[in-house]
């Protein structure tokens, strides 16, 4: 998945990591989308 190398299963700051994905893939604006996908995957 897109965000899996951002985001570890352990990672406890998910926020940290979504925010690190945005910055590095600014045509996704969309954060609450990203989020809407993680609660599926975690």
């Amino acid at each position: 998945h897109l965000l899996s190398k951002y985001i570890s299963y352990e990672d406890k700051n998910i926020e940290e990591g979504i925010d690190k994905f945005l910055a590095d893939n600014p045509e996704h604006k969309d954060k609450a989308a990203i989020w809407a996908v993680l609660k599926y995957v975690i």
